[in-house]
């Protein structure tokens, strides 16, 4: 009894204090049990009727009067956006996930995505091979909604890695529930199966002079290097590198990077990225020695064409842009034709170029050296190996670095221009570091 009455006064002392702090909480739940539990204020967010919409938004119609976003050079000067630049900003902080989402896959692409699809699998059901399949008999038309459910997985599946697709449905615990409200396993990959995006009867085999190894994925590319130019406005600092998609499949675009860590075999593109906010602003993909080949290829090498097909399909220049790249695309004659089109470089450059000057070409440890031929300006510097570089833009000036190391400042003085270097270099990098998130690859014997 004694100790029945000593936790009757326990559940008292806690009620009123519940009682006396009941203003930190909406409401006060009491059970069966005579239990009672605080339920904390929830911040209630207000959803407007489109939102729980199942239909098809147009980014041209939702997005047309968004204001252009607000320019925050002030805090940075890498930030500084370009005067003349002529591209639209629609990226605002109060805009949900799914209207960033409708701005690049637009009605547009997902009605070539849908009617594709739908007219391989008519196509794949006349086939011999598929005739005695039974798969193809009970194949439906996949709709705009069906096709978005689609693509939400396959971005799942990239964040969420199991071993093979059946795992995804599986009925153990690790399965993901919504998967099966979306559609079920066989579904899924019926629409993988036929998931197209070209007319195969438009496509020239190999062997043909028009041959195009691109063709199957071509239409995705030029809708993605289009709409990320049309919602962007770009701020002076762009980088120029290579990037690889990475696959097995047999073809004469697949190239060998060992320096890429993600994969060493894919599709190489040559990206334009801004290296502030690391957004992806052009890129084309790179066919091989088989490309049609330019007279300034011709003449100034590939790296010189590759910069500058990108800066002009993404209208850069005459902007006052800063262009930094590797020393695979770094040369003296880019250099000076880039500044007198008001745009300016800054890049490592290789060491057998003949326009290094004899006396840079080593150096002591933690020594610089400068040289300067009218608006070209040569740096040589060496901390632990020699770096080479070159710039339109940069000063003969050295800046002091102060790093935090087991609780001891390390003071260190390197040039502008390395540090400069450094610090834009990587947009493209971090793209990619970005991208890789959402990659759910897997073998495909389709392509």
């Amino acid at each position: 009894m004694i100790g029945r009455s000593n936790a009757q006064s326990i559940m008292n002392r806690k009620r009123k204090s519940l009682r006396i702090n009941a203003n930190t909480c909406d409401h006060i739940i009491v059970d069966d049990n005579d239990c009672i539990v605080p339920v904390e204020r929830i911040r209630q967010r207000i959803l407007s009727s489109s939102e729980d919409s199942d239909t098809d938004l147009s980014h041209q119609s939702s997005f047309n009067n968004l204001p252009v976003a607000e320019d925050i050079s002030n805090q940075h000067d890498s930030l500084e956006s370009c005067a003349g630049s002529d591209s639209r900003s629609n990226f605002l902080s109060q805009n949900k996930s799914n209207e960033f989402f409708e701005l690049f896959f637009d009605s547009t692409l997902w009605e070539l995505i849908v009617q594709e699809t739908n007219k391989y699998a008519e196509y794949s059901r006349h086939t011999p091979r598929e005739l005695e399949s039974f798969e193809t008999e009970i194949w439906t038309p996949v709709a705009v909604l069906e096709m978005k459910a689609f693509i939400a997985v396959l971005l799942e599946m990239g964040i969420t890695r199991k071993p093979n697709i059946p795992s995804y449905w599986s009925a153990n615990f690790r399965n993901i529930p919504w998967f099966r409200r979306m559609f079920s396993r066989n579904r899924f990959q019926h629409i993988l199966k036929y998931f197209h995006l070209v007319d195969n009867s438009l496509c020239f085999p190999p062997g043909y002079p028009k041959y195009d190894p691109c063709a199957k994925f071509k239409p995705l590319v030029d809708h993605a290097d289009n709409v990320f130019k049309l919602h962007y406005k770009s701020h002076i600092k762009l980088s120029i590198d290579e990037s690889l998609v990475g696959t097995q499949c047999h073809s004469s675009v697949t190239q060998y990077l060992p320096n890429k860590k993600h994969h060493h075999w894919g599709i190489k593109f040559w990206t334009l990225c801004e290296s502030v906010s690391k957004y992806c602003f052009a890129f084309s993909c790179y066919k091989g020695a088989k490309e049609t080949i330019s007279s300034d290829r011709k003449k100034f090498g590939l790296g010189y064409d590759v910069v500058m097909n990108l800066l002009k399909d993404s209208n850069c220049l005459n902007k006052g842009h800063h262009i930094f790249v590797d020393n695979f695309f770094t040369s003296v004659e880019l250099a000076r034709y880039l500044y007198s089109m008001d745009a300016f470089l800054t890049g490592t450059i290789r060491r057998n170029k003949k326009c290094i000057p004899d006396d840079m070409q080593q150096t002591n440890v933690n020594e610089v050296k400068y040289f300067r031929n009218n608006e070209v300006l040569f740096c040589a510097f060496r901390e632990k190996t020699t770096a080479l570089l070159i710039s339109t833009k940069a000063e003969e000036e050295d800046v002091t670095i102060t790093k935090n190391r087991h609780g001891r400042e390390i003071r260190s003085t390197k040039p502008t221009i390395v540090q400069s270097y450094n610090a834009f270099m990587g947009g493209v990098d971090e793209s990619d570091k970005m991208l890789y998130t959402y990659l759910g690859e897997r073998r495909s014997v389709k392509y």
